[in-house]
C-alpha cells in the first residue's frame, strides 16, 4: 500500500508536468500576399505593382501623399504567436534625400519617421484598389506597432518593428485569416513637396516580412489520460479507506 500511495502523487505530478510544459516555438517567415501604396489626392493605388506581392510601397510625399499597406495570409498558422517582428529591407530603395537632390532649390530633408499602424479596412477592398478615402486615412491612423527614424538617403539595411503585447494580441486574433499593416510618414512638414522613403521598391530584393514565433501546445497521448485515471481512482480509494477506518 505504501508503494501505491507514493506512486499516485508521482503519476499526477508527471501528468501535470506534461500539461504545463509548452512546446518550443517555431520560426515562421511570411512574405506579403499584397503590398503597395494609396494616393491621398484620389484615394486609389498610387504606385507600380500595388496589390501584388512585390508592389512598390513608396511612403510619404511625392507630389500627393502616399501611404503603404502590407497584407499577410495567416490561414496556415496553427498555434499561439509568442513573438512577432515586421521587417522592411531597404536594399535597392531610395528616399527624397538622395545625394545631389534638391526640391525647388532647397536642400532635402535628411531624416523622416515611418510609423506602422493597424488596419481595420476590409482586406478585399484594400488589396483590390477599392478602399477609397477611408482606406487611405486608415493606413496612417489607429494603433501603432512602432516607429523608426530613417535617413532619406539610406539605400540598405533593415527596419525592424517588434510587436508589444497588444500587437501580439492583434496577430493572434487574425490567425486563420488575413493580417494587414499600414505605413505612413509621421514627420511630414509639408513645406518641401517631396518627403518620402522606399522609392523604387517594386522589386523582390526590397523584402517586407512578418517574422513570427509560433508555439503549438502539445496534445497529451491517450496513455497519459490513462495515468490520470489510475491516479484519480487511487485517490478515491484512499479517501474511502480512511473514512472506513
Amino acid at each position: 500500500m505504501k508503494l501505491f500511495r507514493s506512486a499516485v502523487p508521482a503519476a499526477l505530478l508527471s501528468f501535470a508536468g506534461i500539461l504545463a510544459g509548452a512546446a518550443p516555438a517555431d520560426a515562421i517567415l511570411l512574405d506579403p500576399t499584397e503590398r503597395g501604396s494609396y494616393r491621398g489626392d484620389i484615394n486609389i493605388f498610387g504606385t507600380g505593382g500595388a496589390g501584388t506581392a512585390i508592389g512598390n510601397f513608396q511612403t510619404g510625399i511625392n507630389g500627393p501623399e502616399l501611404r503603404s499597406f502590407f497584407n499577410f495570409d495567416l490561414s496556415g498558422i496553427s498555434g499561439t504567436v509568442t513573438a512577432a517582428t515586421f521587417s522592411i529591407n531597404l536594399l535597392g530603395t531610395f528616399g527624397s534625400g538622395a545625394p545631389g537632390s534638391t526640391t525647388f532649390g532647397l536642400a532635402p530633408i535628411t531624416t523622416e519617421t515611418i510609423s506602422i499602424f493597424d488596419v481595420t479596412t476590409d482586406i478585399d477592398a484594400l488589396v483590390t484598389n477599392a478602399g477609397g478615402a477611408a482606406a487611405f486615412a486608415d493606413l496612417g491612423d489607429g494603433f501603432s506597432y512602432g516607429s523608426a527614424s530613417v535617413s532619406t538617403d539610406t539605400v540598405s539595411g533593415t527596419l525592424d518593428f517588434v510587436f508589444d503585447a497588444t500587437g501580439l494580441a492583434n496577430v493572434n486574433a487574425a490567425v486563420g485569416g488575413n493580417f494587414a499593416l499600414g505605413g505612413a510618414l509621421t514627420s511630414i512638414d509639408g513645406g518641401q513637396g517631396f518627403e518620402f522613403l522606399f522609392g523604387d521598391s517594386q522589386d523582390v530584393q526590397s523584402t517586407t516580412r512578418l517574422n513570427l514565433q509560433v508555439r503549438t501546445d502539445p496534445v497529451p497521448e491517450p496513455s497519459v489520460y490513462g495515468v490520470l485515471a489510475v491516479g484519480l481512482v487511487g485517490i478515491v480509494a484512499l479517501r474511502r479507506r480512511r473514512h472506513v477506518i
